[in-house]
């Protein structure tokens, strides 16, 4: 076994006991420089097995399974271009409005958003959310909007790689609920496919609140356009409006205007 083969070795066996490795914690351990861990971990992300985040790398999921879903790495994914789509979502709230927002990493930046618009109020909240409710199923969102407004928290059956609630119960509430706005994401979407989701319980989730809304807005980066997940929850024309970021192709925005969808670049 070489010196790179015994690196690689000593990386993945700590990956296997803390589930994520530093920079830093690879400079120690292996006693290289920067630029050598750097090549490791490039490495080791072309071979599939670990996953790069910011400033070091955490264990690869095996596809397929409930772990494979990483609410942290999907987070940091697009994180800059989910934040711009955050933003210009948060214009489209209103005053009165009774808000669904689901559990996805691209809500949850629409959430900051909202967070740091109120905080900018000098703390003591934005005028217009004193009179907004917002229902969610997910705990990173109750966390970030709970000072600033009335949050109903939907629970049910958790999810520890999603920060969410889903399940018989979730379903159940939501059945029994009714939203001017609702704000989803999707793992993909297309005319001819779709809104769709990558698991059962979260397309169950959003196809109740798609149809317990007023006005439906999808909120997804450009690197959904045109792709389809394992299950379709929703048609297209079923979301009122896409905010989505500036890379959307000629073709993708003909088609989805065609449908009659309002789409927002951020």
């Amino acid at each position: 076994m070489n010196k790179a083969e015994i690196r690689e070795k000593e990386i993945m066996a700590l990956l296997r006991v803390s589930g994520k490795v530093s920079v830093a914690e690879a400079m120690a351990l292996l006693d290289v420089s920067e630029s050598t861990v750097r090549r490791l971990f490039c490495k080791l992300e072309t071979e599939g097995s670990v996953i790069r985040t910011y400033r070091g790398i955490s264990i690869g999921a095996v596809p397929g399974t409930r772990e494979s879903y990483s609410f942290e790495r999907n987070e940091l994914y697009r994180s800059n271009e989910k934040m711009q789509i955050g933003e210009a979502a948060e214009a489209l709230i209103e005053e009165g409005d009774t808000l669904y927002l689901d559990s996805g990493t691209t809500v949850l930046k629409l959430c900051r958003a909202i967070a740091q618009k109120c905080v900018a109020a000098d703390g003591k909240g934005a005028e217009k959310y004193a009179t907004v409710t917002v229902f969610t199923n997910s705990l990173a969102n109750l966390n970030l909007l709970k000072d600033y407004m009335n949050v109903c928290l939907i629970g049910g059956e958790f999810r520890p790689h999603r920060q969410d609630f889903c399940g018989y119960l979730t379903d159940e509430v939501i059945k029994r609920l009714h939203f001017s706005k609702c704000f989803v994401g999707a793992d993909g979407f297309s005319v001819k496919g779709g809104l769709t989701a990558s698991d059962f319980d979260t397309a169950r989730i959003n196809q109740l609140v798609v149809a317990a809304s007023d006005r439906r807005i999808l909120l997804a980066d450009t690197s959904k356009a045109g792709k389809a997940s394992v299950i379709h929850y929703a048609p297209i024309d079923s979301v009122d409006t896409l905010v989505t970021n500036k890379w959307l192709t000629s073709e993708v925005k003909a088609e989805i205007l065609m449908a009659n969808i309002n789409i927002i670049e951020a």
